[in-house]
């Protein structure tokens, strides 16, 4: 990322945006990054909507959509205590090609989700929503699927677990992994050999 190489080696870290009133809090990844790309904030940052994403709206609010969220392991926040707190250096992802930074969501979701939070959609994915419906369509607009942009700036596109209402929850997240390394102690869900991305390298330090 040009951020991270423009600011002695660190990703954006600030304040965990929780509500549409923060979203252009200058301690949140949104405002930052916003800065950084050159785009103003009175009207709709093109570069932080999906084309193929049908909530184009912004929820009640927000100056914006954001069809994106932030891997809590990587934009981290001064709430993440388990990382110090601190922002994550470069230097301490081993593998930045597969470590995802920013995957896909609807616009009302929140912008920021960590590996716990990522566990939390697993096991819930196959339970309905208060209407009977699918809960996390923000996953699965590119033909079940999502893409994910990885520390080292190139995109992936990640398939997603299939939909089976009310049964047992699936027990991984297809294409997105949870830890990378080796040492799998206090993993939510196990390597499959096929993951493209991961949330984080161990367990512990914030992920890293």
């Amino acid at each position: 990322m040009l951020y991270k190489d423009d600011n002695d080696d660190r990703y954006p870290y600030g304040i965990r945006i929780n509500t549409p009133a923060e979203y252009l809090d200058p301690s949140g990844w949104v405002a930052q990054l916003i800065r950084h790309m050159g785009n103003v904030t009175s009207g709709q940052p093109k570069a932080l909507l999906c084309t193929s994403d049908p909530t184009p709206n912004p929820p009640a609010g927000a100056p914006f959509a954001v069809h994106y969220r932030g891997n809590r392991q990587v934009l981290r926040d001064v709430q993440l205590t388990a990382s110090g707190p601190a922002p994550l250096r470069g230097s301490m992802i081993p593998t930045p090609a597969l470590i995802s930074v920013h995957t896909e969501k609807d616009s009302g979701n929140g912008l920021v989700r960590g590996q716990g939070e990522f566990d939390n959609i697993r096991n819930n994915r196959n339970t309905p929503n208060a209407s009977g419906k699918f809960r996390s369509p923000g996953m699965t607009w590119h033909n079940w699927g999502m893409t994910s942009s990885a520390a080292d700036g190139h995109v992936e596109w990640l398939k997603m677990p299939a939909y089976n209402p009310n049964a047992a929850p699936p027990v991984d997240l297809e294409h997105l992994g949870d830890i990378l390394g080796d040492d799998q102690t206090g993993m939510n869900y196990p390597k499959n050999g096929h993951q493209k991305h991961f949330l984080r390298q161990r367990n512990g330090g914030g992920g890293f």
